[in-house]
């Protein structure tokens, strides 16, 4: 996604929104028309999972506006959701990231058949298959009898390779 300059300032978006730090919620602070009443959540779940604001005929990422009102400073291109969750824009969630480490805290995809992030079945092989990609490289880990010693190979490979943005297979066991 091609991000633009945030150009609201925290003074500007608190004299629309309240955000709540405990939640990471948005509400709106005055009536900005039908939809937009005060004291109303603010935003719509936009079909990639992140919560979208439209404030004067503009769509804003509510984790973008979070992030200047937290740190009164324009946001980074890239902010990771700690925990996976798209729409949890609490402080403690968010972090500023590289693309390569916001990609390296994704969720399993959903064509995936083993339950393990990093882990796929090789039919040439027969074997389950444990790889990972770093820094745009993919790296074949090995083949392994079993799903779990593909996904404990993967995991022990990711968490030296991927530091603080390493993310396990706890979400999918």
């Amino acid at each position: 996604m091609n991000i633009r300059q945030l150009e609201l300032t925290k003074e500007q978006i608190e004299s629309i929104l309240t955000y709540d730090a405990p939640t990471g919620v948005f509400k709106w602070k005055v009536d900005r028309g039908q939809r937009a009443k005060a004291g109303a959540i603010a935003g719509t779940t936009a079909s990639n999972g992140y919560c979208r604001i439209k404030i004067d005929g503009r769509l804003y990422q509510a984790h973008r506006l979070a992030w200047v009102i937290i740190n009164n400073s324009t946001p980074p291109k890239e902010i990771d959701h700690i925990n996976g969750n798209k729409l949890d824009n609490r402080p403690c969630n968010l972090r500023a990231a590289t693309m390569i480490g916001n990609r390296q805290n994704t969720s399993i995809r959903r064509d995936n058949v083993s339950g393990f992030r990093g882990v796929s079945w090789n039919p040439i092989a027969k074997k389950w298959r444990a790889r990972c990609n770093v820094d745009k490289r993919e790296f074949l880990i090995g083949n392994f009898d079993s799903k779990l010693e593909a996904k404990i190979a993967y995991e022990n490979f990711a968490k030296k390779n991927f530091g603080e943005f390493y993310r396990g297979n706890a979400d999918v066991d």
